[in-house]
């Protein structure tokens, strides 16, 4: 599949992107190969589309960038996609960054930290509209037979055996398809 399509897929199929919309795309300058994608789906939509190029630095971030707080503070934005490398000693600087993201807790959000190109070309973001209306499906589905349930057990061929407790817990989808 090509990139951007899968990208402009995953904004309207999982983000519930609509024309008009404002969106805010983080990504390190080492990731402009996802980058560019996203940012062309956006505006395929019609978000109002701003994209913030995060330096790559030598040293592991444990703070947000000045620069990256004012586009965080000075704007309303519906939208926020962060496509960051996978270091893990950055969780702090990711936590924080989400932390504020979703102060308001109005605005959507796709975490993507070690995103790949190969993950929108030919990985699980590789989905079309159909597709992620069958994966839609398939969770309400799933939903509807958990509400009835009070214990889950999950096995497989290779010994996982986990049992565990489902009684009074809420669940719900993130696979949003109109």
């Amino acid at each position: 599949m090509e990139a951007v399509e899968a990208a402009r897929n995953a904004l309207e199929c999982v983000l519930e992107a609509r024309k008009g919309e404002s969106i805010v795309i983080f990504c390190d300058d080492e990731k402009t190969d996802v980058c560019e994608p996203f940012s062309l789906g956006a505006l395929q939509v019609g978000l109002k589309t701003h994209l913030v190029k995060l330096k790559t630095e030598r040293t592991v971030r444990k703070e947000i960038p000045p620069e990256t707080k004012d586009t965080l503070t000075k704007q309303r934005t519906d939208i926020f996609i962060n496509l960051l490398r996978g270091n893990r000693e950055e969780t702090t600087f990711r936590i924080k960054l989400t932390e504020m993201e979703t102060k308001n807790r109005k605005a959507r959000l796709a975490h993507c930290p070690g995103i790949t190109l190969d993950m929108l070309t030919d990985g699980a973001l590789a989905l079309t509209t159909e597709d992620h209306r069958k994966m839609q499906n398939f969770a309400n589905g799933l939903i509807q037979r958990l509400r009835r349930a009070s214990r889950v057990e999950i096995t497989n061929p290779a010994g996982t055996n986990i049992s565990m407790s489902v009684e009074g817990r809420p669940f719900f989808t993130d696979t949003i398809v109109d």
